[in-house]
């Protein structure tokens, strides 16, 4: 299945999901699938966000992102590749070093458009622009070793679930995160 087709068959969980949802809808048929995959669009780009608990799901893990110097989901750009789950899966990858962890969701766990503010990476201007995250969820043990990517984070670590929304100072993601967070307590 597509990710066009799982965002048209996700059940969102309150008005602000559907919300989203929606957005993402228009977003995917105002644009052809080459011009959201990419980053080459100014309005908005395809960005597969990963939220990784832990097996009790008493912690999240997070990284502390070097544009928006904050607590923050891995993911990152689909840069051309439409298989999201695959993107989410290598974004952990690279931005924690885990090696094992387990797919909780096989299909979008949650939707959210997020703002970007204007900003300078790798010396060149991006202005502001939607990330349209599709969130999958994933499991792995917190012993297990991890390694920040320090061109993209400054550390990663786990996060006692009460205290995520402390450790963010984006305040426009605290309620997303808020709303994955209340999910994940009624899986």
């Amino acid at each position: 299945m597509s990710i066009y087709e799982d965002v048209l068959n996700h059940k969102p969980f309150n008005e602000k999901e559907s919300g989203y949802r929606d957005s993402f809808l228009q977003f995917f048929n105002k644009f052809s699938k080459e011009e959201w995959l990419t980053r080459e669009n100014l309005i908005g780009h395809l960005t597969p966000t990963a939220w990784v608990v832990n097996k009790d799901r008493s912690k999240v893990l997070m990284a502390f992102h070097n544009i928006y110097q904050s607590w923050a989901w891995l993911g990152g750009h689909a840069d051309g590749d439409s298989d999201c789950l695959h993107v989410a899966r290598k974004e952990v990858g690279e931005e924690s070093g885990l090696t094992e962890f387990r797919t909780l969701s096989e299909k979008p766990f949650d939707l959210s458009v997020i703002i970007v503010m204007p900003h300078v990476k790798r010396g060149k201007f991006i202005p502001d622009h939607l990330h349209y995250n599709p969130v999958f969820l994933f499991e792995a043990e917190e012993t297990a070793p991890l390694q920040h990517l320090p061109e993209e984070n400054a550390g990663v670590k786990w996060i006692p679930v009460e205290d995520v929304l402390n450790n963010v100072t984006e305040d426009h993601i605290k309620s997303t995160y808020a709303r994955i967070i209340e999910k994940v307590k009624n899986l």
